[in-house]
């Protein structure tokens, strides 16, 4: 129907404190670190991917920051995969000025193929390239890389921590595209307002 409109999530730049990451990451060591944070229930958390990418590359890293998962998760996550629970918005930037990929590893269904993730937003704020599994991205995100099962999920953090990023080119395309007050004025212009 063209008579609805849809209206995505956007970046609460009120969430992070406003604070960035400017320099351009060097690659620095024989392992890539990917960072996620969020929600890690087991409905939609794609935990037997990292487990079986984190046990097949151990040059991986996982960075896991949130709150949700099975409290038996920890009996079966490989060394390289760390959890850091839950964590502050406002101090994320304390966890990704390192990190080489953010990563959405959710699992293919109905539900994730609908979902808007907020994450994805912030995750370009602070100039991470981004592989996602199970959800829908949207246009003019151009350092996201879709990966529909554990060969291709690695391969797009292959060829994600290969990019030569400049976190300000990412940064002002959110700023200028995907905030809040954007997804406001969408609307207001939809009702015919200025």
């Amino acid at each position: 129907r063209r008579d609805i409109l849809i209206v995505p999530n956007a970046l609460d730049l009120s969430n992070l404190s406003g604070q960035t990451i400017c320099e351009v990451k060097e690659k620095k060591r024989d392992t890539i670190d990917l960072v996620y944070w969020g929600h890690l229930t087991p409905a939609w958390f794609d935990w037997d991917l990292i487990i079986n990418v984190a046990t097949r590359r151990k040059d991986f890293r996982f960075h896991i920051i949130g709150y949700g998962e099975d409290e038996n998760i920890r009996n079966y996550l490989p060394n390289n995969v760390i959890l850091y629970g839950k964590i502050s918005p406002s101090e994320l930037v304390n966890y990704v000025y390192d990190k080489d990929v953010a990563i959405i590893p959710f699992k293919q269904s109905k539900l994730s193929s609908v979902v808007d993730p907020i994450k994805l937003y912030e995750y370009h704020y602070y100039g991470l390239p981004t592989v996602a599994t199970g959800v829908k991205i949207h246009e003019g995100f151009d350092y996201t890389f879709l990966a529909y099962n554990e060969k291709s999920f690695i391969e797009m953090v292959m060829q994600a921590s290969n990019l030569h990023v400049d976190p300000d080119v990412m940064r002002n395309y959110i700023l200028n595209n995907h905030t809040y007050e954007h997804r406001v004025l969408q609307i207001l212009h939809r009702l015919g307002g200025s």
